[in-house]
């Protein structure tokens, strides 16, 4: 009796490899011993079972978060190659698409929800690029990032997503556009983050994004903003916590990220979201 209290006890305290001894003298004992091992294994099997499944709901979730940001840059590219057409600029749209394809590489990397600072600025520096045949000397952009976290770990796009949404809502063909990207460690609480601050000089933000993005935390949206809110939703994901992105308006609109190391383990979030 003492020894299956103790097993008991230790299960309680979340010991799962804890079993009784099943050699006692008694039959009746020997029984429900082997009762309650055999009942330890079944909660095991359902533990690992119930774990998979929210494993593959999350990744399917991000799967679905990632998708909804790729179709719309695609689109729209295909959409100016068709302008382009109609308008006689068979050389600019050599250049666009020689620009577009390397996008196109990077945009439909298979199974990617991870990928390095330094990758993510070199897709960048092709998007850009592609840009400039549209706005022609309309955006000036700078970036400025430590070399020592090149091979740090961001959610694939995640640059590419607000830098886009500059050119989609700021940038015009009659005024200059500044983007100045800083990307540089810090330190935040007893963490390591990368910090990441996207500036422009343009008219802002209006306050129902802001406010959506900072404090209602929304994941629903009207099917606008829909870069914005699958960024929250994939931060959200991936690393339990909705503080990592802010917006604001400083003389012009203001993004700022904070990217942890390492995403957290499935065991954390549930407990942060029981928390919650």
């Amino acid at each position: 009796m003492r020894d299956l209290l103790g097993t008991i006890q230790k299960v309680e305290k979340g010991n799962f490899h804890a079993r009784t001894n099943r050699f006692g003298k008694s039959v009746e004992f020997r029984t429900l011993n082997t009762s309650f091992d055999s009942m330890v294994d079944t909660i095991i099997n359902l533990r690992i079972a119930s774990y998979e499944r929210k494993l593959k709901l999350q990744e399917a979730e991000l799967k679905y978060y990632h998708m909804r940001i790729r179709p719309h840059f695609f689109l729209n590219a295909l959409n100016t190659i068709n302008s382009m057409t109609f308008q006689g600029r068979e050389e600019e749209i050599r250049h666009f698409i020689a620009a577009f394809s390397k996008n196109i590489r990077y945009l439909f990397r298979s199974g990617l929800e991870l990928v390095t600072i330094g990758e993510e600025l070199q897709q960048l520096e092709s998007y850009f690029e592609m840009q400039e045949i549209l706005y022609p000397g309309c955006v000036f952009y700078f970036v400025d990032a430590d070399n020592s976290i090149m091979q740090w770990k961001i959610p694939h796009m995640l640059l590419h997503t607000f830098v886009e949404n500059e050119y989609k809502h700021t940038v015009s063909v009659d005024r200059l556009l500044s983007i100045f990207i800083r990307i540089h460690p810090c330190t935040q609480g007893d963490s390591t983050m990368l910090h990441i601050l996207i500036e422009d000089d343009g008219d802002g933000f209006p306050a129902e994004i802001i406010q959506n993005i900072n404090e209602k935390w929304s994941e629903n949206d009207d099917g606008k903003k829909i870069g914005l809110t699958s960024i929250k939703r994939i931060l959200k994901l991936m690393y339990g916590r909705t503080d990592l992105l802010r917006l604001y308006n400083q003389k012009g609109g203001c993004v700022e990220l904070w990217i942890p190391e390492e995403p957290l383990p499935l065991e954390e979030k549930e407990e942060l979201e029981k928390g919650e």
